[in-house]
């Protein structure tokens, strides 16, 4: 009996130590961290008055435990960030945002909340500009209730920049209409450039006169005579930054011997007027781009055929300086095209740089200073552009647009398509970016269809509106259609 009564005696402390509660060996005490942590690019569009950023403040751990955090910026976190990344940020002033609630409670079985920081977008815009990071708010968290703080989740870097351009989302399809639809012929191959001025869209087809349409409905408005027109002799259209157009002639010959070139311009829908009547030897006339105003100051620019260079002419207070043109050459082994290539000056002075796309023998496109050195490119094969599968980049247009700078790029894709897109390089660095980037690639237009484009042609403009709110891409692909997208930098309060 004794000897039972000892076993079930063992029997009851074994199943009592047994079930012993040990589910709290192993766990850590309590202890705060940021859930977001290190540095973050606060992202703001100019049009938008304040913006707000959440944090998340996490306690981990055995939960047993309450306490109060404080999160208020640091100067002494900016000043060691500035030193470990070699960067040289400023302090955001105080009045430029605020923290809803710097001290927080939080109950032992409490695991996480938020923070909200507004951000004055006009007060930060004022002080550093638009697509420019010069200030950061330094931020960490601290308690004095005794639990701990993980020391590398415990500060954050918020550095912010204010971005102008499109408004996200803002793009639409305003009109898409085939040539044919336009009373223009679409398997003739003979239309292959246009110009867009403040209120109409103008397509030139090789010995016709000049048809303009109401550009943001694509209606049929009126038809320019055009005297001197001939399949070479209106070859190529322009239009400046104002109500100016600039039609030249296929200056074509290239065998060492001058030849007439004649540009004509046409003020608002007035009648032609010659501009520029030079004998010269370079072989140019299939694409012409100004930038700037011809009653101001303006660069015209037409590349030449099978090189790696373009002629410009300069207009100084509205007079052309020369009739006769100069040559800009790129460094050899930068970029060297067959019969179409593009230059666009960034501004009405060579001092500015020019982008230039060209198709042949060295295709590419990128960004040139002014002595010819390519200082950015745009990666043609991984944008989906790449020109060992028939894509054809050949035609630029440059515009500024709510502080952003947008470069149209017009690429034919073989014989039966037409794309469009536009990169923000207001920085021109950004071109060699990740060229699907959003950073860099703005909008991409679906490719559309044309009829036996064989000899590749087709064009782009970008143009804004005269009160800044909207702004237009126009894409033509001979023997297809022009499709016209519009943008808006409209209030997103």
């Amino acid at each position: 009996m004794k000897k039972n009564l000892a076993f079930i005696i063992l029997l009851v402390s074994v199943l009592f130590s047994a079930c012993e509660d040990n589910r709290m060996e192993g766990m850590m005490d309590d202890q705060f961290y940021l859930l977001k942590n290190g540095d973050y690019i606060l992202k703001a569009y100019r049009q938008k008055s304040l913006v707000d950023f959440e944090v998340s403040i996490y306690k981990s751990g055995m939960g047993t435990a309450s306490g109060e955090v404080t999160f208020v910026a640091d100067e002494s976190v900016l000043s060691n960030y500035n030193t470990a990344n070699g960067v040289s940020y400023k302090q955001l002033p105080a009045d430029c945002y605020t923290i809803d609630n710097s001290t927080v409670q939080f109950a032992p079985e409490t695991v996480s909340k938020k923070v909200k920081i507004t951000l004055d977008v006009k007060k930060v815009e004022s002080l550093q500009g638009i697509g420019n990071k010069q200030y950061a708010i330094p931020l960490k968290i601290s308690t004095t209730s005794g639990i701990s703080v993980v020391a590398d989740k415990s500060e954050l870097i918020l550095i912010p920049e204010i971005s102008g351009g499109i408004r996200p989302n803002s793009e639409k399809l305003l009109w898409s209409k085939s040539l044919t639809e336009m009373g223009i012929s679409g398997t003739d191959h003979f239309t292959a450039s246009f110009a867009v001025t403040s209120s109409y869209l103008f397509v030139n087809s090789r010995n016709a006169d000049l048809k303009y349409f109401n550009k943001l409905t694509g209606e049929y408005v009126g038809t320019i005579a055009l005297p001197f027109k001939g399949s070479l002799a209106n070859f190529t259209i322009a239009n400046d930054d104002k109500d100016n157009l600039l039609i030249t002639n296929l200056r074509n010959k290239n065998d060492g011997n001058p030849y007439q070139q004649l540009i004509y311009r046409i003020t608002g829908t007035g009648d032609p007027v010659e501009y520029i009547n030079s004998s010269h030897i370079y072989p140019n006339g299939r694409k012409l781009s100004i930038k700037g105003d011809l009653d101001g100051d303006a660069l015209i620019v037409s590349t030449i055929e099978n090189s790696s260079k373009f002629l410009y002419w300069t207009v100084r207070n509205g007079q052309l300086v020369s009739q006769d043109p100069q040559v800009f050459e790129t460094q050899p082994g930068t970029i060297a095209w067959n019969l179409f290539g593009d230059a666009m000056p960034r501004g009405t002075d060579i001092s500015n740089g020019f982008f230039i796309a060209g198709y042949g023998t060295l295709p590419g496109l990128g960004y040139f200073d002014n002595q010819g050195n390519m200082v950015s490119k745009y990666d043609l094969k991984n944008g989906e552009l790449d020109p060992a599968a028939g894509f054809s980049t050949q035609a630029l247009d440059l515009t500024t647009f709510n502080a952003a700078t947008y470069l149209a790029v017009g690429t034919v894709e073989g014989t039966l398509y037409m794309n469009g897109r536009l990169l923000d390089v207001t920085s021109p660095q950004n071109l060699s970016l990740n060229p699907l980037d959003s950073y860099l690639l703005a909008f991409r237009l679906n490719k559309f269809g044309c009829n036996n484009n064989a000899n590749m042609t087709g064009d782009i403009h970008v143009k804004t509106s005269g009160d800044g709110q909207t702004m237009e891409m126009y894409v033509l692909g001979t023997n297809g259609s022009i499709v016209a997208t519009q943008f808006d930098c409209k209030s997103e309060d």
